[in-house]
């Protein structure tokens, strides 16, 4: 399994739209991968997680390609990680010609706004639509399992966490969340999981209760390893992050290295 972070940034970006403060203004100097577009990651060339604002400039200068996606699935509508009208250039005459469907996956809450904002029918749009419940496993494939799990986010949105599970390789995939619920911890004890990408918006300052800072990522992972959720190898990937929390990916990079861990930026690819 191969996850490829396209946007690494919390809804403001890195450097924020209209900020001056000193780590904004570093990043701009320094460019490369101090520069953070919002959050959209990719799991092999097939499945796609989440669908924000910044898509364009993520498919011209990172090469995402779009046009493989067969999966698309939603974590929450929060404007930085649901672009809705990014799916309605899916219709003619904005689209001539249409490679594949593609099936949309969120929680209730979120196939509700998905439905009443499509601009024409999901077949004209070639889209296939389909709300997951907590806890439940969906088949996206022969060799592909989803689990939804109610993220510590945006309450009143049906935001969820996911489970990914592929050829016997197991992703957690915990954007955005705050520390996790105690009927997940339990439902995710002993499952070995290879892989778990987690909210870092905080860094070294914090971003409130939704959200995961450095602290709550160390108190996580060892939480999660005590009880066998995740391997003790297990690849922990830090994103999401703000520029609020204090952190340039410099910095990041360093407290990552620390841990064995992998900070991430855009356009990496780790293999899980």
């Amino acid at each position: 399994m191969i996850l490829t972070c396209f946007g690494t940034a919390a809804a403001e970006g890195i450097p924020a739209l209209y900020c001056s403060c000193p780590l904004c203004e570093t990043a701009r100097q320094r460019g490369g991968r101090e520069i953070r577009s919002r959050h959209l990651a990719q799991v092999d060339d097939d499945l796609q997680f989440d669908l924000g604002p910044d898509i364009f400039y993520q498919i011209q200068a990172l090469k995402f390609n779009p046009r493989n996606i067969r999966h698309l699935i939603i974590t929450h509508t929060h404007s930085d990680h649901f672009a809705m009208e990014s799916l309605n250039m899916r219709a003619s005459p904005f689209s001539l010609a249409l490679d594949q469907e593609i099936q949309v996956i969120g929680s209730e809450e979120t196939i509700k706004l998905v439905l009443d904002e499509l601009r024409g029918t999901p077949d004209r749009l070639g889209l296939s639509i389909r709300a997951i419940d907590p806890f439940e496993i969906i088949a996206l494939d022969g060799k592909t399992a989803l689990t939804a799990l109610p993220a510590n986010h945006a309450p009143g949105l049906g935001a969820m966490i996911y489970l990914l599970e592929r050829a016997d390789i197991k992703l957690l995939y915990a954007h955005d969340t705050g520390p996790l619920f105690p009927e997940v911890i339990s439902f995710l004890k002993g499952r070995k999981i290879d892989g778990a990408s987690l909210d870092c918006t905080g860094a070294y300052k914090g971003a409130g209760e939704y959200h995961l800072r450095l602290s709550g990522c160390d108190a996580l992972v060892h939480e999660l390893k005590a009880n066998g959720a995740i391997k003790e190898h297990c690849k922990v990937i830090i994103s999401h992050f703000s520029h609020g929390g204090g952190a340039l990916h410099s910095q990041l990079e360093e407290e990552a290295m620390l841990r064995g861990w992998t900070a991430a930026y855009d356009g990496i690819t780790v293999q899980i």
